[in-house]
């Protein structure tokens, strides 16, 4: 709105609604999620899937009254749920049909938790708490290497101010005051580097927090240096003087003036600490090129493992229709895409291999209980497999005419969860209790689903054009279309492909543009900034 005062009143059209601007929130508040940008807060009430029983996951912050703790607060919200469940028990009994005794008992025995909110809810600290903590081990090798190198030279150059010290306390100095002299000059040089090392990481925050953005999926941290921080950095620079330079404070003031003022040397003085000191940094060296070789080998590995599908010349154009459209329009729009100068080939899928959404379904075979382990799904047109070059193992891709409920393609971790030593094509399975069968029309390698280190996990593929039990086409709120170019750049089509889509039909709105081998790269981001940041220490 370009910084209009009057912004208030005016109008917003977010997939097919209208919302009116009531507030302007301060510009430091990015949202309840930490890390991420959230740009528009909207009722709870006008989502038109908050009505919906599958919507059923909240984010709900609670504001206590001042001197309430916390589990008396709870303690009544517990009850209310654990009413709410029985409740929806006894009055939807079919809703539990075919469940076992343990699934419904885990249901219902639902309990509340209290987490502070004040910073807001994130994964970040949970994803990344392990690679700070190795990088915090890395960062405090090289802090002991550079504190030991320093100490080295300071006894080394006590050593050469023997004459020095001999003469101050010739002339009356004493001990303690010589001890703070050379620690005042070791607070100096602490200081000093702690300044520079201020402005190298003023510079360098930033960088390493663009190497862990998704350009998909940009976040916001606060990188500012508070009262906790300045505290720390204080107590590290106290603790570097006190721990390596008081040694070679009480050596150089130990020196014997007889001694060294007619220009002999002490045989015991220096020589033991410079040794040990010498031994200490090569053992500190050793242990960080070795973390630093390992963590490198693991990010390359992860890097050349073996997907069991193609990732070039792959764009995606992830895409929404707001009020949801039916699979005709959609597969109209693809027909739209094949068409286009530049394009190779067009497949849909409900979200892309590797993205962030990932959803699950129980699995029953025979009409028995669901599965204690559930199979992970992926709606997709014909033609998907071929475009994303995975190959199949036995059977069949789907057909056009694959839209009645039953048809399905599943992987071989599937086959060996649920169909161990038998031949799977012609098989059914249902999607938990009730639900209408799948038969097995092919069997695909496994690739990863949502997670680069995890490729072994149960997947099934359903046609995307599916209908109901009552043959009746189901709207599609969002989808990807997958397109393999003829050209090596896949970006280079976006603008052209996403006018295409508006221009074929109003109601589908291109949300994100990417490619899948970035989908692959940013799945090795914390990897990368490990390895990256182990080579720089190393």
């Amino acid at each position: 709105f370009g910084r209009d005062p009057r912004v208030l009143g005016r109008s917003l059209h977010i997939d097919g609604q209208t919302f009116e601007v009531i507030g302007v929130g301060p510009h430091d508040f990015t949202g309840t999620e930490r890390g991420t940008v959230t740009d528009i807060f909207l009722p709870l009430n006008m989502n038109r899937l908050a009505t919906e029983a599958r919507f059923n996951w909240h984010r709900v912050f609670l504001m206590l009254k001042p001197g309430v703790d916390a589990s008396t607060a709870l303690e009544p919200l517990r009850q209310h749920l654990n009413a709410v469940n029985h409740a929806f028990e006894a009055d939807c009994a079919t809703c539990f049909r075919g469940e076992t005794r343990a699934s419904i008992d885990r249901y219902l025995h639902q309990t509340l938790v209290f987490s502070p909110g004040g910073a807001g809810i994130s994964d970040l600290q949970k994803g990344y708490r392990r690679s700070l903590g190795i990088l915090g081990l890395l960062a405090a090798l090289v802090l002991l290497i550079a504190c030991v190198n320093v100490a080295n030279m300071m006894a080394a150059q006590a050593a050469a101010r023997a004459q020095e010290m001999a003469l101050r306390i010739s002339i009356g100095a004493g001990r303690r005051r010589l001890v703070q002299l050379i620690l005042a000059q070791s607070a100096l040089l602490a200081i000093l580097a702690s300044l520079l090392g201020t402005f190298f990481a003023a510079w360098s925050a930033p960088f390493v927090l663009s190497r862990v953005n998704p350009p998909d999926d940009p976040a916001r941290l606060a990188l500012t240096a508070d009262w906790r921080v300045l505290l720390f950095g204080l107590g590290l620079i106290i603790l570097v003087v006190l721990s390596l330079g008081l040694l070679p404070a009480l050596r150089a003031s130990a020196v014997r003036p007889a001694v060294a003022l007619k220009g002999g040397k002490d045989p015991h003085a220096p020589r033991r600490l410079l040794r040990g000191a010498v031994a200490v940094q090569v053992a500190f060296c050793f242990l960080v090129l070795f973390l630093s070789a390992l963590f490198v080998a693991s990010f390359q590995r992860l890097q050349s493992r073996p997907l069991g599908f193609s990732t070039d010349r792959l764009l995606l154009l992830e895409t929404v229709a707001g009020k949801g459209q039916l699979p005709v329009v959609w597969n109209q729009t693809a027909e739209a895409l094949r068409a286009a100068p530049g394009v190779d080939s067009v497949a849909i899928s409900g979200w892309p291999l590797l993205g962030r959404i990932r959803i699950n379904s129980d699995v029953s075979i025979n009409g028995a209980p669901p599965s204690p382990t559930p199979a992970w799904f992926l709606n997709v047109s014909p033609d998907w497999l071929s475009t994303m070059k995975i190959p199949l193992v036995s059977g069949r891709d789907f057909h056009p005419g694959d839209t009645s409920p039953g048809a399905a393609i599943v992987s071989e971790t599937f086959v060996k969860t649920y169909f161990p030593g038998q031949n799977p094509i012609g098989r059914t399975f249902a999607r938990g209790s009730n639900q209408p069968l799948n038969t097995i029309v092919g069997v695909t390698r496994d690739v990863p689903y949502d997670d680069l280190r995890q490729s072994s996990r149960p997947v099934f593929y359903v046609p995307f054009d599916e209908v109901n039990g009552n043959a009746v086409p189901q709207s599609v709120g969002f989808a990807t279309f997958v397109i393999h170019t003829e050209t090596q750049n896949p970006l280079a089509l976006a603008n052209s492909l996403r006018q295409l889509i508006a221009q074929r039909h109003n109601g589908l709105r291109v949300s994100n543009v990417t490619t899948q081998r970035e989908l692959v790269r940013d799945q090795t981001i914390r990897e990368r900034l490990i390895a990256m940041l182990a080579a720089f220490f190393a």
